[in-house]
């Protein structure tokens, strides 16, 4: 009886030998340069841009998100400094504005539409029950 996934991959392994042989064979035909140094060179230039993208996109996101609160006041005290947003019914709650930056702009929207604004101190007071 095997008991974690380790155990069971070194049986399988030793099991089917040829199949092992036949993928090995047929990933090198597909990726030749796989193993060299001009390879990790190209992955290593490839992850800089991805991250260079990705940065990008959550600036750019994030910039999104505030512009909401531009020109706002928070809705207890109408203080416009350090805005958050605070939801009024937790149940109906699906993710909170500040995480959900990776998130469709129209689940963002519809998120928001269920929150009020509040600034950084009235937040803290509020109680999680609602507004």
């Amino acid at each position: 009886m095997v008991t974690n996934n380790k155990e069971y991959m070194a049986k399988w392994r030793a099991d089917h030998p040829f199949q092992i042989k036949r993928y090995n064979e047929t990933f090198k035909k597909k990726h030749p340069q796989y193993g060299s140094q001009r390879y990790y060179r190209r992955i290593a230039k490839w992850k800089v841009k991805i991250e260079a993208r990705s940065k990008e996109f959550y600036r750019v996101r994030r910039l999104w998100i505030n512009g909401f609160k531009f020109g706002k006041t928070c809705t207890l005290c109408g203080d416009t400094a350090r805005l958050e947003f605070h939801h009024t019914d937790s149940r109906t709650k699906i993710f909170n504005i500040a995480h959900g930056i990776h998130r469709t702009k129209k689940d963002v929207l519809t998120e928001m539409k269920k929150c009020v604004l509040l600034c950084k101190a009235c937040h803290c007071k509020v109680p999680t029950k609602g507004v």
